[in-house]
């Protein structure tokens, strides 16, 4: 077994003995865990806001239930023109993009200390 704890993270690798004898097949076991021990939780955009559906029909929910910060919305086509733009204000926001073309979307997400962006595909609506 090998250990290493370095900062907050730590890993563990545990490994079966590797024998070899002559006739019989081999079995390996390799196991790692990966323990977060830095009593921290995550509270960033991208771990706790959900847009959805994704790819969409022009219609999209966006869940803010997990997050209590103000956000603002932007939504990028491809050249990176703002098509959309709103605060959200609710905790289930519905938002219609229905007028807008096929095709990749950034979504953008901002509050006044960070930024997420994730992309959206809306379908033929």
């Amino acid at each position: 077994m090998w250990t290493s704890t370095g900062g907050a993270v730590t890993i563990v690798f545990h490994s079966d003995f590797d024998i070899e004898y002559a006739g019989f097949d081999i079995n390996w076991l390799c196991h790692i865990d990966i323990i977060d021990d830095s009593g921290i939780e995550s509270n960033s955009l991208a771990d706790l806001v959900a847009v959805y559906p994704n790819p969409s029909t022009g219609i999209i929910s966006i869940d803010l239930s997990t997050y209590n910060e103000l956000v603002q919305i932007e939504v990028l086509n491809e050249l990176g023109q703002v098509v959309y733009v709103s605060q959200l204000t609710a905790v289930l926001t519905t938002i219609e993009l229905i007028d807008l073309a096929k095709g990749m979307y950034w979504i953008k997400l901002s509050t006044s200390s960070e930024v997420f962006t994730t992309k959206l595909f809306i379908a033929a609506n």
